[in-house]
């Protein structure tokens, strides 16, 4: 199954970000600390319904929780994002943070600089990447115990020139040509696109 979708630009800024099957909404960035175009689930505004309160990745167990003052609220939590999670931002961080430690800890470990980190798995959930020569950095969190390679390759054909990325941001003069690094990604063609292709996967959902 798959949760969720960050792409990282080479200056560590994420530029997008789309869910299907996470538990509970992300919570609004905090203004103006991501780039305009990145998700509209994310942004700061409207301001999020008090009664709301969605968490965001936990760093210990890699789950996406609730807290213990009725989690969701009325209305099962919607798309509006929640009053006391931890903010977007923080969480593209810390997603970020735990990919670029765990790239460190392998070239460590193994000596070379060339080693590369691909995947690591909890008990609730599957963080793969795949770094695209340019530095753009996929990330996508699924449920764990999937086959590395075919995520991996999943996520290079959407960068590929017949992918979502390829079409509809390199092949678009409004978000190509690093203009993503000053906004963001997001476009209805983009998301669209994004969208039938996790569809179209065999593990999109369980």
């Amino acid at each position: 199954m798959i949760f969720s979708l960050y792409i990282f630009d080479r200056h560590c800024e994420i530029v997008y970000y789309q869910d299907w099957h996470r538990s509970t909404p992300p919570t609004r960035a905090k203004p103006g600390n991501i780039l305009p175009a990145v998700s509209p689930l994310v942004t700061s505004n409207p301001p999020p319904p008090i009664q709301n309160r969605p968490r965001g990745l936990n760093p210990s167990g890699g789950t996406v929780v609730h807290d213990s003052e009725g989690g969701r609220g009325e209305g099962g939590g919607g798309r509006t994002g929640g009053g006391g999670g931890l903010p977007f931002d923080e969480e593209a961080k810390l997603v970020y943070g735990v990919v670029l430690s765990l790239r460190n800890m392998v070239k460590k470990l193994t000596g070379s600089p060339q080693s590369l980190f691909h995947v690591y798995n909890t008990p609730s959930y599957g963080l793969h990447l795949f770094e695209a020569p340019t530095g753009l950095k996929f990330i996508l969190l699924t449920s764990p115990g999937l086959d590395s390679k075919i995520v991996r390759s999943a996520l290079r054909t959407m960068w590929g020139p017949n992918g979502a990325y390829g079409l509809w941001v390199v092949g678009n003069p409004e978000k190509g040509s690093g203009k993503e690094e000053k906004e963001g990604l997001d476009s209805e063609q983009f998301r669209t696109a994004v969208d039938n292709q996790m569809r179209s996967l065999p593990f999109f959902s369980s």
